[in-house]
């Protein structure tokens, strides 16, 4: 159940087998035909970021757009994130923050989110991973960013951390020391999927 190395070496990384694996593009192609549909009448309002082969390039054009829009240097933005206490297409419509890119699809790891507090939480026994809500993105200038309660929080592609599958960190509220969280090795995972090998 391996992947063909020609399919693994020109797509996304993926630790799926190859059953997993097809199954998982087609869920890619039908999320992509349905979102270019959306495009065509208005922005779509929420766009799975795992679900892209660059999802760091979605990032960048969040930065793009504003620097454009604004006429500043991208280079003095910074991304900062809101997780939605809900995530039905009515409260991202009514959110404040309506005018952000929404993304879904993101999972913890290391970590829980506690959507009272608004907070990374410790983690549940015996889950590994936690879908979060979705997430606002918006481009805010770097020198008004705050980083007091938010620990940086780095992205991956899967399960497989490292130079090639890392995206970006991203701000997550915290009520500890960001210490804590990188002591327990917190991480957002774009797919959650084990390796084929270790699968039960």
């Amino acid at each position: 159940d391996v992947v063909p190395h020609e399919w693994a070496s020109a797509a996304y990384a993926s630790l799926r087998g190859a059953r997993a694996w097809v199954e998982d593009l087609g869920k890619r192609l039908s999320t992509l035909e349905r979102t270019a549909a959306e495009v065509v009448v208005g922005p779509p309002k929420v766009l799975w970021l795992g679900g892209f082969f660059s999802p760091s390039s979605v990032l960048t054009t969040v930065l793009q757009t504003h620097a454009r829009k604004h006429g500043v240097s991208i280079d003095t933005l910074s991304i900062e994130t809101e997780v939605l206490k809900k995530s039905s297409g009515t409260d991202i419509s009514t959110h404040a923050g309506a005018r952000a890119l929404h993304v879904s699809g993101l999972y913890l790891e290391g970590a829980a989110w506690d959507a009272r507090a608004n907070a990374l939480a410790d983690p549940h026994p015996r889950q590994s991973t936690v879908a979060l809500p979705v997430v606002a993105l918006r481009a805010v200038p770097t020198e008004s960013q705050s980083t007091r309660g938010v620990y940086m929080c780095p992205v991956y592609t899967t399960r497989a951390r490292g130079s090639t599958t890392f995206v970006q960190a991203i701000g997550l509220r915290t009520n500890d020391p960001q210490s804590t969280w990188v002591l327990r090795g917190a991480a957002l995972l774009l797919d959650d999927a084990y390796p084929a090998t270790a699968a039960t």
